[in-house]
């Protein structure tokens, strides 16, 4: 892997907390800290199991831990995109994950407002330096007006 400067840079090994909601949601801490200890250096989130941005910077400071990215439904990411860029930059994310999309809206025209969103949504990430990302699934295959959801994301 080459990094910003050209330089060879050896990728951190990461979790995504999701695998991990529900110890996340009896003892958050206790997971950050087993992760670490474990040998991994950076998590993706997978929410916020009821924490404020300030405050899971500091538990994953503390276990030396890096936030690279986080999974954001589409409704917050249409909704509050000034709010999920602040949460990146406090809590130190590259990428912003839309994780998938609500099943009323894979169709056609659903597709074709969350494809909208999205372009919306990482053109103001970008402002921030941050990028948008989209986590697919074997939905996202089905086909409408012969093209998949993948493809009208896409265009």
């Amino acid at each position: 892997m080459i990094d910003s400067r050209g330089t060879t840079a050896k990728p951190a090994v990461g979790v995504q907390l999701f695998t991990l909601r529900d110890f996340c949601d009896r003892d958050f801490d206790a997971v950050l800290e087993r992760v670490a200890k474990i040998g991994f250096k950076a998590v993706e989130f997978g929410g916020f199991h009821g924490r404020r941005p300030e405050d899971l910077r500091r538990a994953l400071d503390r276990c030396s831990l890096k936030a690279i990215s986080a999974h954001i439904d589409i409704d917050r990411l249409g909704g509050d995109i000034d709010g999920v860029a602040a949460d990146a930059l406090v809590l130190g994310w590259k990428y912003v994950v839309c994780p998938g999309i609500p099943e009323d809206r894979r169709n056609t025209a659903g597709y074709r407002a969350v494809a909208k969103t999205l372009q919306t949504v990482g053109q103001r990430l970008c402002r921030d330096g941050l990028q948008l990302a989209y986590h697919h699934h074997a939905f996202e295959l089905e086909t409408f007006e012969g093209k998949t959801g993948l493809q009208w994301l896409m265009d």
